[in-house]
Order: structure tokens, then C-alpha cells, then sequence
């Protein structure tokens, strides 16, 4: 990853030094990412005196409940109005705020701190490196650059942010700069190893029984180099889960030999269908999304399709068909 630039850092810098109040918002379907640089952020303002608000606007996932001051993370009671200084992380664009994209038109200075290509630059000063392999990389930077002390506490949130947006650091994302952040983040004296059976291995029955119940239903296309799986609503009630539990299929998937593109197509409601796409080793699918109103990473992306769930899969087949080597 490129460095942040230095100029930007600065005006970053002037805007954390003259304001005493900041509202930091995680993304609708809120992950690792999103919430560990949040949290870690967050508690790094908190080290210079500064009062955060954690803004939550979607049901946050209880796999990172474990996460030092995760429980900091709210609603609020009754919305301000007027906010000085508002945070959006790891959001290529203000619909990934949900709610709380309204509080944009109520802010005096919008951030926008995030690491897809695909980002719109909403914000009154953007910080957007597509390079970095995730928005915790950035905010390991911002915390350098504000000579913050990162303590076991930004530090568990951070290597989250990172470990989860890098598959464990399995991705092409990954670079030699992440693992040197790593390494000082695990100088800290954080455990490691507790952390990745927090993330890793740590599946309820309920997600389990999904887990193999998608699997079971897997359509190949293109000389098994295309593989769609799908979760309905009527599977999540049949098994008791939550759309949170969906967390892993996609990438699973992938692993299969010969596999070059993995979806997950889910039946959000009768006629929203939300695409996840994974590539292997060449198809950018981050292009491909964009084109269906989505967008993200060369190799993970994202769009919402409304249609049937089987229409839906015949769409990304159809966007696919010329992408394939």
C-alpha cells in the first residue's frame, strides 16, 4: 500500500485538533472491517480527549461481540441536529450508510476514510487507497500519524479489521506493509491465536446446518469455473439463522479447484436479491457489480438485483460469460 498521502493526513489532522465531537458510522451490513476500524479509530480519539459517538445502522453481527468496547456501538435515541464532524469508514458511498446517510445533510465536515475503488468521494475530505487491503490498514495510518499510543484495545480491533477484509491474509490484497502492521500490532501483546478462534472457528449449529444446506445446492456453469449457491428466506427459517450466518459461504466455495468466480445470491425480501461475488485468481468482479448498481474489490464485490433469485442467477451468468478466459 502507498502511504497516506501526506497532505491529506494534515488537514485530517487540523480537522481532529479544532473540533471536540465526532459520530463515526460502520456500513449497513456491518464486518469485521467496518467495525474494527471504527472501534479502533474511535478509541484513538477518545486517547486525545475528543467525544465519539459509535453509530450503529444495521443489526451488528454477534460474531464480534468479543471486540474491546463493541458494546459502545448505538442508536441514537433521538437523531442531533447539527453534528460538527461525521466519520464514514470503509463506505464507497453514502447508500452504504443506511439510516444514517441522513445525518450527512446535518453535518458540518463529512470524512470518508475506505479502501474500494469503486468510492464515489461523498465526503468534505476523502482518504480513499485502494492499494491498502482493508480500511484498517488506513486507520493504522491516521492513529500513526496523530501519535497515538495503540494499545491492546485499537490493536485487537484493528488486526480484526484487517484479518477478516484479507481472509485470514490469504488474499491478493494482502501486502508486505500489512504484515509489518500486523507485526506491531501484535507487539502489543494481543492474543492472537484467541482472536482467530473468535473469527475462525467459532460456527453456531444454527450457521452450520446453512453452511451445508447451501452447499448442497451449488450450480456449476462455464466448465466448473463458476460456482452460485443461494440462501433463501424460507432456509433461514428453517434453520433458525440469520443473514449473518451467511458470513463464509461464498469464500468456502471458492476454494473449490478450478473454481475462478464464487456466488452467493440472497433472497433479501420477494424480489431483492443481494449478489456476493469472489474471484480467484482473474475476473474483476468489483467491474462486473458495477455495471448491476453495485461495486467493491477486484476480487470481492457486491450488487443488489431485483428480481427473482433464479433471474438473479441468470443475470450474473450472462455478465459473466465474457470474462472468462
Amino acid at each position: 500500500m502507498n502511504s497516506v498521502n501526506s497532505r491529506t493526513l494534515n488537514d485530517l489532522m487540523d480537522i481532529f485538533d479544532n473540533n471536540s465531537k465526532f459520530y463515526i458510522s460502520s456500513h449497513v451490513n456491518p464486518d469485521g472491517d467496518s467495525i474494527g476500524s471504527m472501534l479502533g479509530l474511535g478509541l484513538g480519539l477518545i486517547k486525545k480527549g475528543k467525544d465519539v459517538i459509535f453509530l450503529k445502522n444495521d443489526t451488528m453481527p454477534k460474531d464480534y461481540e468479543f471486540l474491546p468496547k463493541f458494546h459502545l456501538i448505538q442508536e441514537l435515541d433521538e437523531p442531533p441536529t447539527k453534528i460538527d464532524v461525521f466519520i464514514a469508514l470503509d463506505s464507497s458511498d453514502p447508500d452504504r450508510l443506511g439510516d444514517n446517510k441522513s445525518l450527512l445533510d446535518i453535518s458540518d465536515i463529512t470524512i470518508n476514510i475506505d479502501h474500494h475503488v469503486s468510492n464515489t468521494n461523498f465526503g468534505n475530505l476523502n482518504l480513499i487507497y485502494p492499494d491498502a487491503s482493508a480500511t484498517g490498514e488506513i486507520v493504522y495510518e491516521i492513529l500513526k500519524k496523530m501519535q497515538i499510543d495503540i494499545d491492546m484495545e485499537i490493536a485487537e480491533n484493528l488486526y480484526t479489521a484487517i484479518s477478516t477484509d484479507t481472509g485470514g491474509f490469504k488474499y491478493s490484497n494482502v501486502s508486505g506493509k500489512t504484515h509489518k502492521i500486523i507485526s506491531e500490532l501484535m507487539e502489543t501483546g494481543i492474543e492472537t491465536s484467541q482472536i482467530n478462534i473468535n473469527l475462525y472457528e467459532n460456527m453456531s449449529l444454527e450457521r452450520t446446518r446453512l453452511f451445508i444446506n447451501a452447499l448442497k445446492e451449488v450450480n456449476f456453469y462455464f466448465e466448473n469455473r463458476v460456482a452460485i449457491a443461494s440462501v433463501t428466506q424460507s432456509m433461514l427459517e428453517n434453520f433458525h439463522a440469520k443473514w449473518e450466518d451467511t458470513e463464509g459461504i461464498v469464500s468456502f466455495i471458492r476454494k473449490i479447484k478450478d473454481i475462478e468466480v464464487a456466488v452467493l445470491l440472497k433472497e433479501i425480501e420477494v424480489g431483492e436479491i443481494k449478489a456476493s461475488l469472489r474471484s480467484k485468481s482473474y475476473v474483476d468482479v468489483s467491474n462486473l457489480c458495477s455495471k448491476l448498481g453495485g461495486g467493491g474489490h477486484i476480487r470481492a464485490a457486491g450488487c443488489t438485483i431485483y428480481s427473482t433469485i433464479e433471474e438473479a442467477e441468470k443475470t450474473i451468468i450472462h455478465n459473466l460469460k465474457d470474462k472468462l478466459r
